[in-house]
């Protein structure tokens, strides 16, 4: 027996009815059953576009929700960028004067072992030979 096959794309999310395979039995061919097949098969074909417009829809929005959530989060990164800028360059400010102490302490300090180092040599010397 010839049958005649619809597309067969699965299970209808707003139905819940699936495709399948419509018989068509060589007798039973006349012009009315072959109009109420080409019938059902542009409802099925009507309700699979309905479908796929919903989907589109709700991909739309996911879309437009993405869009805003990324924009807000742009927003926040180009404040941050700004907030790590000025730390930085606070930071290197500070970083500057650190080191120019430190050069400053390693001279005085250069100066102050050599002192002490003069001391206690005439401290030794006067202990040695009193």
């Amino acid at each position: 027996m010839p049958t005649f096959e619809l597309p067969n794309i699965g299970t209808k999310p707003s139905t819940g009815v699936q495709y399948s395979r419509l018989p068509v039995n060589e007798h039973e061919v006349s012009p009315r059953n072959e109009t109420q097949i080409q019938q059902d098969l542009i409802n099925q074909q009507d309700q699979t576009l309905d479908d796929l417009s919903l989907a589109i829809g709700r991909l739309g929005l996911l879309g437009s929700t993405i869009n805003q959530e990324l924009e807000t989060q742009k927003v926040l990164l180009e404040s941050l960028d700004r907030d790590m800028d000025r730390t930085q360059s606070k930071f290197e400010y500070v970083n500057k004067k650190i080191s120019e102490f430190l050069k400053l302490s390693d001279r005085g300090a250069c100066w102050l072992i050599f002192v002490l180092s003069v001391i206690l040599l005439i401290l030794v010397f006067f202990v040695l030979y009193t």
